[in-house]
């Protein structure tokens, strides 16, 4: 995180956000992946004081999956939707 905060200090025109996705096939452990990608945005929001351009994560259910990825398997029915650069 503290490179990427030095990027976005000092360049921030060459850093995209690029979202990823997590898929997952039990919604306890998609919370648990969730829970766990929501501190590491929480904890970059608060360690880069004046900078921060980076979405929330989102909690990705079986409808979202099968729209974003339609030939994905369909055992993964759950997702974390999360964003770095």
């Amino acid at each position: 995180m503290e490179e990427r905060n030095v990027v976005l200090k000092n360049a921030e025109y060459i850093t995209n956000q690029i979202g990823m996705v997590l898929p997952c096939t039990n919604i306890f452990r998609n919370a648990f992946n969730f829970m766990g990608i929501y501190m590491y945005h929480y904890l970059g929001k608060i360690l880069s004081k004046d900078v921060y351009i980076f979405n929330k994560p989102k909690f990705l259910f079986s409808q979202d999956m099968e729209s974003i990825f339609p030939s994905l398997n369909k055992k993964y029915k759950y997702g974390v939707l999360m964003f770095d650069g």
